[in-house]
């Protein structure tokens, strides 16, 4: 449904924004995973979350099975569904600690180093789309007046990334 109301996933900056808790990582992990599964190669910067954090989205998201549940007291049922999503990590490539293969993951926040990473792993990695959750915890390379100056010269730098990459 997002492909056809979107028009599919094309070079340059897309935004997902909306309140906190509200599922803006769980949208990035689930078009992530259709690519990964696509043959699709990513790079994933996580900001605020661990790369065992982000891996068990991926597992919940593949086993069917709502993580908070799971993490409050799921079933056995829930605990099977988390397992099989596992294995299918697994069979990609990746652990409980790192995703399927094609599914590169940095830690990197500022954004001098995010553009080095993404040059580096598009050239030499064959990554295809870059995933950073989340851009207001990103940090500039210089001191600005204001955050929102700050935001502001952070999406420039990965816009013009994004667009002499040719990459989403």
């Amino acid at each position: 449904v997002l492909n056809v109301l979107y028009t599919g996933v094309k070079a340059g900056i897309h935004i997902v924004a909306a309140r906190p808790s509200q599922g803006k990582t769980a949208v990035a992990v689930c078009l992530s995973a259709g690519m990964a599964f696509s043959g699709i190669k990513q790079l994933f910067f996580s900001v605020d979350m661990h790369p065992r954090l982000l891996v068990e989205r991926y597992g919940s998201l593949l086993g069917q099975v709502s993580l908070p549940k799971l993490n409050f007291g799921g079933s056995h049922e829930d605990v099977q569904k988390m397992a099989r999503g596992l294995k299918f990590i697994q069979a990609a490539g990746g652990t409980r600690e790192q995703p399927p293969n094609n599914i590169l993951i940095s830690d990197a926040y500022r954004v001098d180093r995010i553009v080095g990473e993404i040059h580096r792993a598009v050239k030499y990695d064959g990554v295809e789309c870059v995933w950073i959750d989340y851009l207001q915890i990103l940090s500039g390379d210089k001191d600005y007046k204001t955050h929102k100056d700050e935001i502001d010269a952070v999406l420039a730098k990965l816009k013009q990334c994004a667009l002499a990459l040719n990459i989403p």
